[in-house]
C-alpha cells in the first residue's frame, strides 16, 4: 500500500504472506547491547539475512557506551533474533560504586503495523 502527497512518495511496506494471502505485522525489535558485543552481535544478526540499524547510545546510570540495534521482522522470526543476541552477547560485571552485574542484552518487542520507507 502506498500513499502519496504533491511534493513526496511514501511507501508504506507491510509484511504479505502469499500462502495465507493476509498482511502480517511487523514487530520492531529494539536491543540494547553493550558496545564490546555489538560488532559480533551486528555481524550475526546480518549474515541471517537481517536488516539491522546500529545506534550508539550511552547509558544513564553509568554512563557507559552501548548500542541500540533496530531491526523490523516477521513475528516468527522474534525468537530467532533473541536467540543470535543471547548466543553473541555476554553479560559482565562492573566496578563502579560496588560490582554491578551487567546482563547481555535488554530486548524490546513491538508491534509495528508496518514501516515507511522515503
Amino acid at each position: 500500500m502506498w500513499n502519496g502527497s504533491s511534493n513526496f512518495r511514501t511507501v508504506i511496506w507491510q509484511a504479505f504472506d502469499r500462502r495465507s494471502a493476509k498482511v502480517i505485522s511487523v514487530k520492531l525489535v529494539w536491543a540494547i547491547v553493550q558496545s564490546e558485543d555489538a560488532g559480533a552481535a551486528l555481524k550475526a544478526l546480518v549474515s541471517r539475512g537481517y536488516r539491522t540499524t546500529r545506534i550508539n547510545t550511552v547509558g544513564g546510570w553509568l554512563k557507559s557506551g552501548n548500542v541500540s540495534l533496530l531491526l523490523g521482522v516477521e513475528p516468527a522470526q522474534v525468537d530467532d533474533v533473541v536467540a543470535t543476541l543471547r548466543e553473541h552477547c555476554r553479560a559482565r560485571n562492573v566496578v563502579e560504586s560496588g560490582q554491578v552485574s551487567l546482563g547481555r542484552a535488554t530486548v524490546f518487542v513491538v508491534n509495528a503495523p508496518g514501516f515507511v520507507q522515503l
